[in-house]
């Protein structure tokens, strides 16, 4: 105001609205008591005005700016502002004020009031029809509650399963936001339902499984399979998840994607039902290199070439003293190569020995750091076979290995520790191993041989290959050996060899 003075201004007329406020204030402090010196200097904060001590009155409680108010001497249809309000000098409560404070109630409260009820009431009934068909609701809006769904609900799920691509049926549970909903698959098929699925399904929901990248998740799944099955239908499961056809076999799932306690639970079921078996089945170890496919250390055979005879040997060892022949997941190859990243050198063995026409099988690699020394690769070749007898203890075991590579020292380490398991070991002979140390490797449980003839006989001799057999065997090997596998130079001795071999039983 004293800025406005110098100016050489006259002073700004207050508005009606404001001299009504101080009109009532005044006359407040009148009644109050408070000298009119001390109200010329009355803070307009009420909360300064408390602090100084002076005595206010709570206005009432205007409502919202834009809440319209109708005045009583300009119509219902008016609408006025909170400062036309305190121009009558009547207070208008609002809309939640109630009679009993003083206040005049809104002309619209009750409108207002009967709206908000009106609104909670349709809410509610929406609320009370949702909560009675919640499943029916969701399967109309979300595509996976509409799959999970139609799982819990089919009679027969086995066969809805079976011709069903399970990798697509994963993809659709794929993503960030769909987590929760891979768990509640995870479960329905694995826990829930998993007794109406036989095991060929179950071991193909497994595998599809691989993609959860939850690992609670996915070894809680695997652990309730494995205890949900018993018998026979727990054999089989064991021998499908373990052909595979990838790096995602029986191994690769107990010691690489369950959890620890959990790995531990399913081993310990593996040795309650193999301890329920009275017979021992047995189980074919081999390696790959210079023992299925000239490689490193033969000079005799082209490099990559396949040995003549090891096809039809292997196979008729799967076939000849199988409890089943041709179950798939009978052959199981240990080799040192590394698994690569993501398996990709693994699966590259795999692909190499698709064409050969081997029996089902599948591969345990090695790593990288287990390819510098002999020492080394005989310690990853050990720990394949401990892998393999933890998950198959009720089988006894043939090791097909060559002179190469520690093989024979790995097979009289696993002679050593599992006598009653391991029921031959043969060594491929590719580097000329002279007598005195076959004898010593014969007082330990490993035989050695040069062509697979010889390996046939031996195998007869144990009962693990019929007579026919060792004859295909033998015609097998004379057949490859007029091939260009052989390099020149060689042929004839290894035709004399076999037939030596193949008469020595």
């Amino acid at each position: 105001m004293g800025c406005v003075r110098a100016l050489g201004r006259a002073p700004l007329r207050r508005s009606p609205a404001r001299r009504a406020c101080a009109a009532r204030r005044r006359a407040a402090d009148a009644d109050a008591g408070v000298d009119g010196a001390r109200a010329q200097h009355r803070p307009h904060h009420a909360r300064a005005a408390r602090r100084a001590g002076h005595a206010t009155r709570r206005r009432p409680a205007a409502p919202r700016r834009g809440v319209a108010a109708a005045h009583p001497a300009l119509g219902a249809h008016r609408r006025v502002r909170h400062g036309a309000r305190a121009r009558r000098g009547r207070p208008v409560a609002s809309h939640g004020a109630s009679r009993a404070a003083g206040g005049r109630p809104h002309p619209r409260a009750g409108r207002r009031r009967r709206a908000r009820a009106h609104r909670g009431a349709r809410g509610m009934d929406r609320s009370r029809r949702a909560a009675r068909a919640p499943t029916r609701r969701r399967a109309m809006t979300d595509p996976r509650t509409r799959i999970l769904h139609t799982l819990a609900t089919s009679g027969d799920l086995d066969a809805v399963l079976s011709g069903f691509d399970l990798e697509r049926l994963l993809r659709a549970f794929d993503g960030p936001f769909a987590r929760d909903r891979r768990a509640e698959l995870a479960a329905l098929l694995c826990l829930d339902r998993a007794h109406d699925l036989s095991p060929r399904v179950l071991a193909e929901v497994v595998h599809a499984l691989r993609s959860v990248r939850n690992r609670a998740t996915f070894s809680g799944a695997i652990r309730g399979v494995f205890d949900g099955l018993t018998g026979e239908d727990f054999r089989d499961f064991k021998y499908l998840l373990n052909a595979t056809g990838d790096r995602h076999d029986l191994e690769h799932l107990v010691f690489e994607r369950l959890t620890h306690i959990d790995r531990h639970h399913v081993l310990r079921r593996i040795r309650e039902e193999a301890a329920a078996r009275s017979h021992h089945e047995l189980r074919i170890l081999s390696d790959i290199d210079d023992t299925v496919k000239s490689m490193l250390h033969d000079r005799r055979f082209a490099r990559g070439r396949v040995y003549p005879g090891v096809v039809q040997f292997l196979r008729e060892l799967d076939d000849g003293a199988a409890a089943e022949p041709g179950r798939p997941g009978d052959l199981t190859f240990v080799t040192a190569r590394p698994e690569g990243p993501r398996g990709l050198i693994e699966q590259y063995t795999r692909d190499a020995l698709a064409p050969l026409g081997l029996p089902p099988h599948t591969v345990l690699g090695g790593a990288f750091l287990n390819i510098a020394t002999k020492a080394s690769i005989a310690a990853r070749k050990l720990q394949n076979f401990e892998h393999e007898r933890m998950l198959f203890p009720e089988c006894r075991y043939v090791f097909v290995g060559d002179s190469g590579q520690a093989d024979p020292q790995v097979g009289a380490a696993m002679v050593a520790r599992a006598p009653d398991f391991v029921a031959r070991v043969l060594i491929h002979d590719v580097t000329g191993v002279d007598a005195q140390r076959r004898a010593r490797w014969a007082r330990r449980g490993v035989s050695t041989f040069e062509t697979y003839s010889g390996a046939a006989r031996i195998a007869h001799g144990l009962g693990l290959v019929s007579e026919e057999g060792v004859a295909r065997v033998h015609a097998a090997v004379l057949e490859g050996l007029d091939t260009d596998a052989v390099r020149p130079g060689h042929r004839d001795a290894l035709v004399a060899t076999a037939e030596r071999e193949v008469q020595a039983g």
